[in-house]
């Protein structure tokens, strides 16, 4: 599978197993929602605005217990790339601590 083909979270994960050697079992979900964890605007902190061009960001649940870093799939709205929605969003998310 060529990177260049991959166009959804699911096409992703599949992207992962195959190209890199995952240790993500298809089998062991039944839905993309299954193995990610949703964001929305109040989990960053973000005004409504500053989210609204953001269809979903999910970000996929660590393979290892000492991952220390994540992978997220942000969907837009449109078609365009929107450069100052994912600033916002990256900064948010690179301080982002669950309070859980």
């Amino acid at each position: 599978m060529d990177i260049r083909t991959v166009k959804n979270s699911d096409d992703l994960i599949r992207y992962f197993i195959q190209n890199l050697d995952w240790n993500i079992d298809e089998d062991d979900f039944n839905d993309i929602d299954d193995i990610t964890y949703d964001f929305d605007a109040d989990d960053l902190g973000l005004k409504k605005e500053e989210f609204s061009k953001i269809k979903s960001l999910k970000q996929l649940q660590p393979i290892s217990d000492n991952q220390k870093w994540g992978i997220f799939c942000v969907e837009f709205d449109s078609k365009r790339f929107e450069v100052s929605a994912i600033r916002k969003i990256l900064s948010k998310i690179s301080n982002y601590r669950p309070t859980n």
